[in-house]
Order: structure tokens, then C-alpha cells, then sequence
């Protein structure tokens, strides 16, 4: 709340003076005079809405002067309520138009702090029509494999059983603009299979047709944990989970890839699914990577996926060897989690993020985004433990060189700094954490990751 005060004079409150006029005496009139603080409207355009009961809503208010709601076919909205210059807004929709016909509405440049104008840059863009989602399944031998698919408006998921490699379409269709999700509703017997690029949202006339189900044999031995090496030109960062997927990050690494010589070297992430053979330590990347920021380096090269890497991963003990034509690249050291230890690696297993606070107070964060807004990046920082009051502190900045190299955010607005649903954590706050040794599991901002272990 902004405070205005009346400047002191002489130790009396500073008064405007009148003059009276006519007869009497010429006394002062000695009144205060306050001024009201100067508020600004929030508001912008509407594109393509045709039905009504949309509902606008300011910075999460029930408050009437805090909803709109927009006869159908209108073009700009204004919210009721004013607010002072310095303040934060967010525009967001809490109904969706039903009638005449049903649609999806979103909101673009929502938010932002309040300056000396009006706020008319919001956007809300509405959509009618729909689309479908649909993929290529690989690597299924056996029989039982179904699918389901949901979206923003629906009440009960699409279910598809699929029998054999090759494409499916799911036969309900998404309304444009409403996000969707895919997973596995069974498992085929014998076998595990795991989506990517399985969420997002798209329009009329631009269907789905990239998601991957790869599937591999229950009886092929894993190959699991987190390791990470540094090979000069930076840090590299390789997380392989027991579901078949593996996230990579290569960090402050400044030499130039060249996916047909497998230098393997970058900055960038990938998450990708993959398969290992235990006889052999032969590792192949089953599909493109659904996620990759880093070109022809790292193992998946989704530009010219015949590059990507046909190798080796060599464990010995909790190191890990990777190699490619009889050359190691690099030779990476596993990072072993203890209970109730912070220092680990973990992971969101569905959506292949990673992060890793190493002993020495650094840590390094890689997301990856499947579809939509939220870029994928990585950050590599500093960070300070509280274990009295469970909270964590991460920077960026000041004297923080992890590794001898300057901290870095390729996040943008994401990050720790960051959750997966995109909600920004500030960069100078103490973020609560918990640790439950029997789960296996780390809570940070309320989201869960699961640690992972060299095996």
C-alpha cells in the first residue's frame, strides 16, 4: 500500500490558503487539502469470441469490480477495478464461453506491473473448432498396450487399445486452444512403454500427429542414475531413468558440435527414450529426442536423426564410459544420494526434469518443456541450505562460479527460479524443501522429485 503523507511545515500540517470574499473579517480558512492516489485501468482486446458466458478475472479476485464478463462477439474488455502505478496485475479466465457454441479462450501478456498509463496491452484470443492427437508406437511385442487421452473441457478420458507398431489417432477430437495430455492406461504384457511430447495444446487445422510410444521388454536390464564429468570445455550432465527415458545437460560448453564426427559437445538439454543392453552396453536412442535444445550434440540429433549417437555406455563401478567408435568421449562419475542428505540428484520422472545440488553448494537445474510456452534450458548456480528452517536459496549472481565458470540462466522465467506448471519462484527467496528417506522422494516448492541412484 502506497502511503501519502502531507510535507511539515514549521511543525503545522501544510495548508492551502483561501481567501474569503465579500464582508467579514479576513480570517484564513486553514484546510487540509489530500490527494487521491492517481489508478489506471486493466484491460485489452478479445479476438474470435462468438458465445457468451467467457469470465475474465484480475489477480485471482472474486470481487465484482474484479470480473468481466464480455457480451458475445466483443472486441475489448476493462475491468471495473483501477489500480495504482507500481502495482502487479494478472488477467486470467475462469469460465469458458458455452453457448452458443463452446470454446477456448486464452490470455496472453496477462500480467505485468502497472506504470503511468492505462494497461490495454491484454489479450484474450478465442477458438472455435478442434483437432486431433495422434502418434507412432515402436518397439511393442506384446499384447495388452492402451492409451488414454484428456483435454481441458473433457469428463472422462479417450481410451484406445493398440495392438501393433505404427500409427494411432485418438477418435475424439480436441477442442482448439484446450490442452491435452496422453499416457499409458495398461501396460502390454511383458513390456513398458513411455510417451513423449504426450502434452500440450494446439488449433483447428494444425492436428497432433508426433507423439512417440516407444516400448521395451520388462527383462532388459536397466541401466539408472545420474552422472556428470567435466571435459574441459564444461560440465556434462546425463540422467537415466528406469522407465527408458534419459534427460541430458551440457553445460558452459563452447566448442561447436559435429553430429557426424560425435564430439557430442554443447550447450543444451535433451529428453529422450532409450534402450541398453546389459551384454553389450550398447545404448541406442529409440526416437528422436522429444526435447532438444543442443543440435547434433548430446545423443540425439532430432535434425538428422541417422547422426545420432551409436555407441557405448561403459559402467564401471558408479562411473560411466561413454564411447563411440572406439574412442571415449568422456568418462562420468555417478552421483550418490544418501538419506536424509541434500546432496543428490533427482528428477520428475513424466517430464524429464533434473536438478542436482552437489556438496559443494552448486547446482544445476534442466527442464525440458515437451510443447507449449515454457522454454526448455538449463541453469547451473549456487545454493545455501537452511536445515533448521528446511528452506533452500539459489543464485545466479555475485561470486558464484560453479565449476570456475560464471552462473548462467537459460531459463528465462523458468526455473529455481521455476516449477514445472511455470510459476515463477523468486531468484532472492528461501524456497521450503522437505525429504522423506522412505519415499526416496524431495519436495521443493511444493513439487516432488525422486531421487535417483548409479545402478
Amino acid at each position: 500500500m502506497m502511503l501519502y503523507r502531507l510535507a511539515a511545515l514549521g511543525g503545522a500540517m501544510l495548508s492551502v490558503l483561501y481567501g474569503c470574499g465579500g464582508g467579514g473579517d479576513d480570517e484564513d480558512d486553514d484546510t487540509p487539502i489530500t490527494t487521491a492516489p492517481t489508478t489506471y485501468s486493466i484491460g485489452g482486446s478479445i479476438t474470435g469470441l462468438q458465445g457468451s458466458g467467457l469470465t475474465l478475472r484480475l489477480n485471482g479476485s472474486t470481487d465484482p469490480a474484479y470480473n468481466f464478463s464480455p457480451a458475445s462477439s466483443a472486441t475489448g474488455f476493462s475491468f471495473q477495478a483501477r489500480l495504482a502505478s507500481g502495482a502487479t496485475y494478472a488477467v486470467s479466465v475462469v469460465a469458458q464461453p458455452t453457448s452458443p457454441a463452446a470454446q477456448i479462450c486464452l490470455v496472453s501478456n496477462g500480467g505485468g506491473t502497472v506504470g503511468a498509463s492505462n494497461v490495454s496491452s491484454v489479450t484474450v484470443t478465442c477458438a472455435t473448432g478442434s483437432y486431433t492427437v495422434g502418434g507412432t508406437v515402436s518397439g511393442l511385442t506384446g499384447a495388452g498396450l492402451s492409451l488414454g487421452m484428456g483435454y481441458q473441457t473433457s469428463t472422462a478420458p479417450s481410451i484406445i487399445n493398440v495392438n501393433a507398431n505404427g500409427g494411432f489417432t485418438f477418435p475424439v477430437s480436441v477442442p482448439s486452444n484446450a490442452a491435452f495430455g496422453v499416457s499409458v492406461n495398461t501396460q502390454p504384457a511383458g513390456q513398458s512403454c513411455t510417451i513423449v511430447r504426450g502434452r500440450g495444446a494446439s488449433t483447428a487445422n494444425n492436428n497432433i500427429t508426433d507423439i512417440a510410444v516407444a516400448c521395451i521388454n520388462n527383462s532388459t536390464p536397466a541401466l539408472t542414475g545420474t552422472y556428470s564429468g567435466l571435459d574441459g570445455v564444461g560440465r556434462q550432465y546425463v540422467n537415466l531413468h528406469a522407465n527408458g527415458t534419459y534427460t541430458t545437460a551440457l553445460i558452459h560448453n563452447a566448442q561447436a558440435c559435429n553430429a557426424g564426427g560425435h564430439t557430442r559437445n554443447g550447450n543444451g538439454v535433451e529428453f529422450g527414450v532409450f534402450a541398453w543392453n546389459a551384454a553389450t552396453s550398447a545404448f541406442t536412442p529409440l526416437t528422436p529426442a522429444a526435447v532438444d535444445t543442443n543440435g547434433g550434440c548430446g545423443f540425439s540429433d532430432a535434425g538428422d536423426f541417422s547422426n545420432s549417437f551409436t555407441g557405448l555406455l561403459q559402467r564401471s563401478g558408479n562411473n560411466l564410459a561413454v564411447i563411440e567408435n572406439g574412442v571415449t568421449l568422456i568418462t562420468l562419475s555417478g552421483i550418490v544420494s544418501t538419506s536424509n542428505s541434500l546432496t543428490g540428484a533427482y528428477v520428475v520422472p513424466g517430464v524429464g526434469v533434473l536438478l542436482v545440488l552437489h556438496a559443494d553448494g552448486t547446482f544445476m537445474l534442466a527442464e525440458t518443456q515437451t510443447r507449449g510456452s515454457a522454454p526448455s534450458g538449463q541453469e547451473r548456480g549456487c545454493y545455501t541450505a537452511d536445515t533448521s528452517a528446511q528452506t533452500l536459496t539459489f543464485t545466479i549472481a555475485g561470486n558464484c562460479t560453479p565449476d570456475g565458470f560464471p552462473a548462467y540462466d537459460l531459463n528465462g522465467a523458468y526455473g529455481l527460479f521455476f516449477n514445472p506448471a511455470g510459476v515463477v519462484v523468486t531468484t532472492t527467496g528461501a524456497i521450503p524443501y522437505s525429504i522423506d528417506s522412505n519415499a526416496g522422494t524431495f519436495t521443493l516448492a511444493g513439487i516432488a522429485y525422486q531421487r535417483t541412484q548409479p545402478y
